[in-house]
């Protein structure tokens, strides 16, 4: 996007399809009320702390989030919700 790189949409979800995998097993999974709040832009030959944090909810469900710390990070700050 426009000279920067950014994570693209995909990855998000086989970040999710995994995390899901590793909660519920292997099968068939869907994703449902997907929606992306802020691009996470990345740097070149940087790596960036990206973790999911999986929620079981109920009735084999769960919500996640994809967060991120700015690369250039030196103070405590809070994670990006992407």
């Amino acid at each position: 996007v426009q000279g920067s790189i950014v994570l693209p949409g995909a990855a998000y979800l086989e970040s999710a399809f995994a995390a899901t995998t590793e909660i519920f097993g292997p099968g068939r999974h869907r994703v449902e009320n997907l929606h992306f709040q802020h691009a996470l832009f990345l740097k070149e030959g940087r790596r960036q702390p990206t973790p999911v944090v999986v929620a079981p909810e109920v009735a084999r469900s769960s919500s996640f989030q994809f967060l991120s710390l700015p690369v250039d990070a030196a103070e405590k700050v809070d994670w990006t919700v992407h």
